[in-house]
């Protein structure tokens, strides 16, 4: 993929950048945050790259669905078009964001419903006659992203502060998802038709299910498509909630350089949902490998079987041809040996207390002596209703 990046661009992320392997003191150091045109073409390649990672251990998604940015990646990962589609998809629209750059854009998270947001909208609006806000994500029934100029978003946090929402800025200096985006629609749709103009595109082959849209994709994916999921909101919510609805509640697996959606999945999905995270900022001398490791581990712990652990060890499988041509000898084991113990558990009855070794007095049974009637113990009028219950 980098091969792809650097005949498109001219530099290579890896050899420049040092990403994706250990850092080389006379690579380049990246601002903070990093320049669009670094970060949507690396995190696709880390997606795409860890996709395929899952997909020769054996593990098969039943579904996918992509976040933002990551529906880049999943124009690979749906079987729709190839992998240096994806990755020149990215720098297309890397390059037309750029313009959006200039726009003094922000994001911030917040902690809300949709209303919530839109109140805060208002408020601002009243307050200062204009706003230039939108809710650029809809991530979980109370969490969304606004998205917007910069000094909105920042009024947008103060205010949600105080009505006693949690709030945050994010890392980023542009306002994707809104309005903002507008000035370089021209250019993206440019540049990303002539990407589907060169390279063979078809409907998803996995099943696919859309942000843009928040129902399932079935169609192929295009140029307008992409900038509809770039200038209009992520239907995050929408999307989880349609597979849920019909799928039932499955397990997620989250592909991306940090955990940033695992908080919204448990809760459209509920606290019993199992989501594992391939990758994480590592903590101390903790490596990728252990959070990819890890993730493994819990999609084996409820369940999931396919993983090959054979390839994730390095153990080649035997050879099917070295196995004897023949079946091996069939033999009929019974569970438990036939003792006279068991013959007396599985003899016919007449009914639950009726046959012929059962015994019931004041011998067997003390406690029956306690009940007397006219100086005679006798059975419980309790004990015949259970009877009638167990040989229902």
């Amino acid at each position: 993929m980098d091969e792809v990046h650097k005949v498109v661009t001219g530099f290579s992320l890896i050899a420049e950048t040092g990403l994706f392997t250990q850092k080389d003191p006379s690579t380049k150091s990246l601002s903070n945050p990093w320049p669009v045109g670094v970060t949507l073409a690396a995190l696709t390649m880390v997606q795409i790259a860890t996709f395929d990672a899952l997909v020769s251990l054996g593990i098969k998604p039943t579904a996918i669905v992509g976040h933002s940015a990551g529906e880049t990646a999943l124009l690979y990962a749906s079987g729709a078009g190839p992998k240096a589609m994806a990755v020149e998809l990215a720098i297309a629209r890397a390059r037309a964001a750029i313009i959006a750059e200039r726009s003094e854009g922000a994001m911030a998270a917040v902690s809300c419903s949709s209303e919530q947001a839109e109140e805060i909208i208002s408020q601002i609006r009243s307050e200062q006659g204009k706003v230039n806000l939108d809710v650029g994500c809809y991530n979980a029934p109370s969490a969304i992203t606004l998205s917007g100029l910069s000094s909105d978003i920042d009024l947008a946090v103060e205010r949600a502060k105080a009505a006693g929402f949690f709030a945050k800025r994010l890392n980023t200096t542009m306002a994707v998802h809104s309005k903002l985006m507008d000035p370089c629609r021209d250019e993206y749709m440019r540049l990303v038709a002539d990407i589907f103009d060169r390279y063979p595109s078809q409907p998803p082959k996995i099943t696919t299910y859309s942000t843009e849209s928040g129902r399932r994709k079935t169609d192929k994916y295009s140029a307008e498509y992409y900038w509809s999921g770039t200038r209009g909101p992520v239907r995050f919510t929408d999307a989880i909630q349609r597979i849920i609805q019909e799928m039932g509640s499955p397990d997620f697996l989250e592909i991306g350089p940090h955990p940033a959606l695992a908080s919204y999945l448990v809760t459209l999905g509920g606290e019993s949902t199992t989501v594992a995270c391939t990758m994480r900022r590592p903590k101390g001398n903790q490596g990728e490998v252990v959070s990819f490791l890890d993730a493994l581990g819990k999609l084996a712990v409820v369940g999931h079987g396919c993983i090959d652990f054979n390839i994730l060890n390095g153990c080649p499988a035997p050879d099917a041809t070295q196995l004897p041509a023949y079946p091996f000898s069939r033999k009929r084991v019974p569970i438990y040996p036939i003792s006279a113990a068991i013959k007396r558990i599985h003899q016919h009855r007449n009914g639950p207390l009726n046959y012929d070794q059962l015994r019931i007095n004041t011998q067997t049974h003390p406690y029956l002596a306690q009940h007397v009637i006219h100086g005679e113990p006798i059975m419980p009028a309790a004990g015949f209703i259970e009877m009638v219950h167990a040989h229902q």
